[in-house]
């Protein structure tokens, strides 16, 4: 039996690969380096989520020590981190909060210090609510209205209450507003609060109406 059919075949085989090879000879190097800038790119996209994650780390450790130990410069310093992180926004909370701690802790003794630890919470608070994550905004808005009653912006503290309650209408922080919104139409908390508009540094608490 002739072999010679077979040669042809394996012949036009052979012809056809190498002729296949020298087709995409030209393209093997853009080829290879397209392959390799996809497993450059993988790795480093790898890495930026594991950096990104210790970060993340990094973060809650920074948020819980400062937190711990009622650190309002570390909470300041990490809320005012530009990557607008959970841990960053809730930094901002906790300082506002300890602020408005303070502010209440000297409000007999020195109208100067309430009026900064109101501001400095403000400040805060409004950074906060402006974060993507919605418990923050609802807890920064119904802090920021908090620490603008404290400062005696009654109209602004107004607005910012009836924004949580129109927002969030079924949350615990719309109802907490409510009620807030409900005080500070009584006669009692107007009086109040035009009363320790008057007191420029020190707020006797015999001498005034009690705190609303």
């Amino acid at each position: 039996m002739s072999t010679k059919p077979r040669e042809l075949k394996h012949n036009d085989l052979a012809d056809a690969i190498g002729s296949s090879v020298d087709q995409y000879k030209g393209y093997a190097k853009p080829i290879i380096g397209t392959v390799v800038a996809i497993a450059v790119l993988a790795l480093l996209f790898q890495y930026s989520r594991q950096q990104s994650a210790l970060d993340r780390a990094n973060e809650w450790a920074q948020y819980l020590a400062a937190t711990n130990a009622s650190d309002t410069n570390e909470l300041k310093a990490l809320g005012e981190k530009s990557s607008g992180s959970l841990a960053s926004g809730w930094a901002l909370i906790a300082l506002g909060d300890q602020k408005v701690s303070q502010a209440m802790n000297d409000l007999t003794s020195n109208r100067g210090e309430v009026r900064n630890s109101f501001q400095d919470a403000k400040e805060a608070y409004d950074k906060a609510r402006k974060l993507a994550d919605v418990e923050i905004q609802q807890r920064g808005t119904l802090g920021f209205a908090k620490a603008q009653e404290g400062l005696g912006e009654l109209k602004s503290a107004t607005e910012a209450y009836k924004e949580v309650v129109s927002k969030w209408p079924s949350t615990v922080f719309a109802a907490i507003a409510q009620q807030r919104l409900q005080d500070l139409d009584r006669n009692t908390v107007k009086d109040f609060y035009d009363w320790l508009a008057r007191k420029e540094n020190d707020v006797p608490k015999q001498d005034g109406p009690g705190v609303p």
